[in-house]
């Protein structure tokens, strides 16, 4: 089974950025952050059975996981714009 979506955080505020004078200014920025992620799972069972002669059974389950990528961008109001890219990945058990 496969699992598969996004979450995003949005914001739009005021930070205060320090001037050469020593003074200070406040600086308004946009950013988004976008979380695309997939979440797999898989079990398979595998069973060969010969009557009254031999029996084997094969089970094979990949419990299910996080993979998560992740891209940021900041724009300000001078113009600049910086953009990030990430990932994530939860701890893969069987």
């Amino acid at each position: 089974m496969l699992n598969a979506g996004w979450t995003y955080t949005q914001k739009f505020d005021k930070v205060n950025v320090a001037l050469t004078d020593g003074t200070t200014e406040p600086l308004n920025y946009y950013s988004i952050t976008l979380l695309p992620y997939l979440q797999p799972s898989f079990k398979m069972t595998s069973v060969f059975n010969i009557q009254a002669l031999y029996f084997n059974q094969w089970v094979f389950d990949l419990k299910q996981f996080k993979i998560q990528a992740a891209f940021y961008f900041i724009y300000n109001y001078y113009g600049q714009v910086c953009g990030g890219v990430g990932h994530n990945r939860d701890a893969v058990t069987a």
